[in-house]
This record gives C-alpha cells, structure tokens and sequence, in this order.
C-alpha cells in the first residue's frame, strides 16, 4: 500500500477499568494510538443491537502494524466500530510481511 492511500485519521481506543478509593469501578474510554488509515466500507446488514433493529456496517481498515486487540475499538469521526478481526496479511508483492494490520470493524454495534 502506497502512504498516499492512508487517508484517513482514526484513534484506537480501549476500554479502561479503575477502582476508585470507595471501591466502585468505572470504565472510561482511553486513547491508545492515533494515527493514520485506510477505511473502506465492505457491506452493511440490518442486524439486532440490544434488542433493538440497527443498521451494521462493515469496514477494512488498515493501519501501520501495532498492539491492537480485538476488545479495542475504531473512533473515526463520528462512528465508534468495534473491532471484529485482525490480519497480518499482505496484498502486494512489494509489502513488507507485518507492515501492516488489516482491521474488520462495524460500527453501528455497542462498543
């Protein structure tokens, strides 16, 4: 993938758990990384989200390679998508294996 492609600003977040000095837990929202991607929409659906009908979409997104896991999530403007698969794999002879992450995330779900 040629820089130019990656266009797109996105933030990686993850979900935090602190115990404050009562005990009680709070999860919050943190910020990991952010950096630049490439983000292509690939399909949507109609699908249940908490019980209720929500419209899913599906997206690649692709980064420059870092610690990503699957419970993190995609900020990308107004959208949170949630994280459903990561792949190593290259597409193009001229890649270097590990370059890059290939993200498969939807938004339109609970993060």
């Amino acid at each position: 993938m040629k820089i130019g492609h990656m266009r797109d600003r996105i933030t990686i977040m993850r979900k935090t758990v602190a115990t404050s000095d009562t005990g009680a837990t709070e999860t919050t929202d943190t910020v990991l990384a952010t950096v630049w991607a490439n983000v292509k929409p690939i399909r949507g659906r109609e699908g249940q989200d908490a019980g209720r009908l929500a419209t899913i979409q599906t997206y690649l997104v692709k980064i420059y390679s870092r610690d990503v896991t699957t419970a993190d999530f995609i900020s990308w403007g107004e959208k949170n998508m949630q994280i459903r698969s990561i792949s190593d794999r290259w597409e193009a002879e001229n890649e270097t294996p590990g370059m890059f992450l290939t993200l498969e995330c939807e938004d339109g779900v609970q993060t």
